[in-house]
């Protein structure tokens, strides 16, 4: 398994990164709000517990993840909110049970990532939580990602701390892409890399957050806002966390990402995680 961390091409820039226009065309039909259902089950038809989280913010990046749920169904619950539910893991008799919830940007903000992830183990009981979606690329030049291109955790740094994750999720990490076939109707022209170590700063402002940690962590690749109130939510149940993400934009080319580039950035990674939780073995022990 090749894990790919740096794409290195004879002649390329790392600003040479395609424009809105050129953003690929998907295989995969991706579905809209309008499309979700809007008539909720009974919270005493879910089964509990369930063994994967999935958290996101935006709609995109809910969108994206709610792409890859088999049998999808839509329930409330008055600590959690709106909660929706399906499986997982084509391998194996028996499916991974999987949560998908939204939650605000941020880590302390309400409604955050840090409260909303507490009161969902709590209420949910998963075995490991997944944040997914789409971040802001760092150091271009030495990981030679482009836009579109996904980070998987192994490390985690914050104003306050530098964590990896856990031991358990590592495994799986480290075989991320085993497997994977982008939802492409042209994989061979346009190649979506995997960052499998991939270390991603988290923090509530962009400039302060990575100037002071970019000090001692210049491998970074990623940056985004929920991880740390992640970290400390599932730290403190004392189950598995990792951050999956497709690039979306890049810190130093001036521009804020697009609704192109993020929706086909947070599908990448929603696809990515469908194939991490296709063997629904690794989850079972």
């Amino acid at each position: 398994m090749a894990q790919h961390q740096v794409r290195k091409q004879k002649g390329e820039s790392a600003h040479d990164q395609p424009a809105r226009d050129d953003v690929p065309t998907l295989s995969i039909k991706l579905p809209k709000k309008s499309d979700l259902p809007n008539v909720s089950k009974p919270w005493s038809d879910v089964q509990l517990p369930v063994d994967i989280l999935l958290m996101t913010v935006e709609d995109c990046e809910f969108l994206a993840c709610y792409t890859f749920l088999r049998n999808p169904i839509k329930s409330y619950q008055q600590n959690l909110g709106f909660v929706y539910f399906g499986t997982m893991g084509e391998s194996g008799d028996v499916p991974l049970k999987v949560a998908l919830m939204r939650c605000s940007e941020g880590s302390s903000v309400p409604g955050g990532s840090l409260v909303t992830v507490k009161n969902a183990v709590v209420g949910l009981r998963p075995k490991a939580v997944f944040s997914v979606g789409c971040l802001e690329g760092l150091n271009p030049e030495f990981t030679k990602l482009q836009l579109g291109d996904v980070v998987v955790s192994s490390k985690l740094t914050t104003e306050a701390f530098k964590t990896p994750v856990g031991r358990g999720i590592m495994q799986l990490v480290k075989h991320a892409d085993d497997g994977w076939t982008p939802p492409l109707t042209s994989p061979e022209v346009h190649e979506v890399q995997v960052c499998c170590d991939g270390e991603i700063i988290s923090g509530t402002d962009p400039i302060s957050a990575k100037r002071q940690c970019m000090s001692d962590s210049s491998k970074a690749v990623g940056f985004e806002r929920g991880g740390g109130g992640l970290f400390a939510a599932a730290q403190d149940r004392k189950i598995e966390w990792v951050i999956v993400k497709g690039i979306s934009h890049f810190s130093n080319d001036g521009n804020a990402s697009n609704d192109f580039w993020k929706s086909f950035a947070s599908i990448m990674a929603a696809s990515l995680v469908s194939n991490m939780l296709n063997d629904p073995v690794v989850f079972k022990e």
